[in-house]
């Protein structure tokens, strides 16, 4: 449930924490791990909520950074290169970039994997239905005051 929060509406991640907290089993690790949640990404005034948080963001993963770590590793081919190495393997890989770049400003787009279009449009199914859910809790909670 933790890594959901970097999902929720910015407005409800701190409730959403105390939920999660309120859940959660007691034990002597799981207790040093929320201590060290909330050190570091909760309380953190160098690392604020909205840093983190994706809501409203189109990709909420690091997946293509870590694609192009691999991509990286790949071109490198070897596990201690050499500076000379790496700064080509960089150059390279700069000069791709560039050739993307362009290419999207004359309006071609890579296609992206089925499964990443699938799990893109999941993720955005959940946030909605959250979004619905968030109304609709609204509008019973002025109902249960009227009754």
């Amino acid at each position: 449930m933790r890594s959901a929060l970097a999902y929720m509406p910015l407005n409800t991640v701190e409730d959403t924490w105390i939920v999660i907290m309120e859940r959660a089993p007691q034990h002597e690790k799981l207790s040093e791990f929320i201590d060290y949640f909330v050190e570091q990404w909760m309380s953190n005034p160098l690392l604020p909520t909205a840093l983190w948080n994706v809501n409203d963001q189109r990709h909420g993963t690091n997946n293509a950074v870590e694609g192009w770590n691999s991509k990286l590793n790949r071109m490198i081919s070897t596990q201690q290169p050499n500076v000379k190495i790496l700064v080509k393997c960089l150059k390279d890989e700069a000069n791709n970039i560039s050739h993307v770049i362009r290419s999207r400003d004359l309006g071609e787009f890579e296609v992206k994997r089925k499964k990443c279009v699938q799990l893109d449009q999941r993720l955005e199914n959940i946030m909605k239905d959250f979004e619905i859910f968030q109304k609709m809790s609204h509008v019973l909670s002025h109902v249960v005051k009227i009754d």
